[in-house]
This record gives structure tokens, sequence and C-alpha cells, in this order.
């Protein structure tokens, strides 16, 4: 059962990177002396939250935090 719960998470978690990929291609419009997390990063949480049921923004930052999912498991630079 363990086996499977882990290779279920394996699985999601190449699926995450592989949205990643999607978003790195995109410009981001904000100004960098503001930005404080990678706009792919932030699009992929804010997909996460939606699919999870989330409504707006409020309820995606309160369902996951930038800073818990990073230090967690930095997404950044990692690839399946």
């Amino acid at each position: 059962m363990q086996q499977a719960a882990l290779t279920q998470a394996d699985e999601a978690f190449g699926q995450a990177v592989e949205w990643l990929e999607h978003f790195e291609a995109l410009d981001d419009p904000r100004q960098s002396g503001k930005v404080m997390y990678p706009l792919d990063e932030m699009l992929l949480l804010a997909l996460v939250g939606v699919l999870a049921g989330a409504e707006g923004w409020v309820e995606v930052a309160a369902g996951v935090r930038p800073q818990e999912a990073r230090s967690a498991a930095p997404l950044r630079g990692i690839r399946a």
C-alpha cells in the first residue's frame, strides 16, 4: 500500500514539473524588483488551488502558501 502511494506521489510531482515547464516560456510582466516568487510557480499554485476547489485568490492563498510549498519541496530547477 505504501509503495502504491509513493508511486502516485511521484507521478503527481512529475506532472507538476511538467506544468512548470509549460509556464516557463511565459514572459513575466511584473517589475523584477517587486517579484518574490517566480511566475511559473505562482501559476502552478493557482492551478492546483483551483483544482482543489478554491474559488478566488483568497482561497488559493489560504490553501497553499508559496513559502511553505517551496520549503517542503522547492520546484525551481527540479526536473523529473
